[in-house]
């Protein structure tokens, strides 16, 4: 994929984090991307996969906070998108999205990003039940 873009899920909304490949002036695509907030219960691309918990590649529809996306993302609709979710104790915690814009070709093969996804997600499991076990021990001793 020629762009990705990292999405945090919260409870209420989904927020842009991180990005690597969107065409912007340095620090301006940064910032333009955790500026990103979309409605959690709205209709979007976000929507299946946080539902499903499964990795999905699709072509974008027309809907308003799919438009709004593409539009902050640079304004051309791509021919496919990916959309990996990294799932931590249960919950879709993150979205990965990537596109291959600004080339017209559909995403490739995913199968190795998809293992990594899952991988980020068992890795964020291990993190916070280490800290859990850590402060329970340091709430013991206290």
């Amino acid at each position: 994929m020629n762009r990705a873009v990292v999405f945090l899920v919260k409870r209420d909304e989904i927020v842009g984090l991180g990005q690597f490949g969107i065409d912007a002036c340095e620090g301006v695509a940064d910032s333009s991307v955790r500026n990103l907030r979309i409605p959690r219960g709205e209709d979007s691309l976000f929507r299946r996969v946080i539902e499903s918990q499964l990795p999905v590649k699709m072509k974008p529809d027309d809907s308003g906070w799919n438009r709004y996306l593409l539009s902050q993302l640079g304004g051309s609709a791509p021919a496919e998108v990916f959309l990996g979710p990294i799932i931590s104790e249960g919950k879709v915690v993150a979205v990965l999205y990537g596109d291959n814009l600004p080339g017209t070709a559909p995403v490739g093969d995913t199968d190795a990003l998809e293992i990594f996804l899952s991988q980020a997600g068992l890795a964020m499991e291990k993190a916070l039940l280490v800290r859990r076990l850590k402060e329970r021990s340091f709430s013991e001793e206290t």
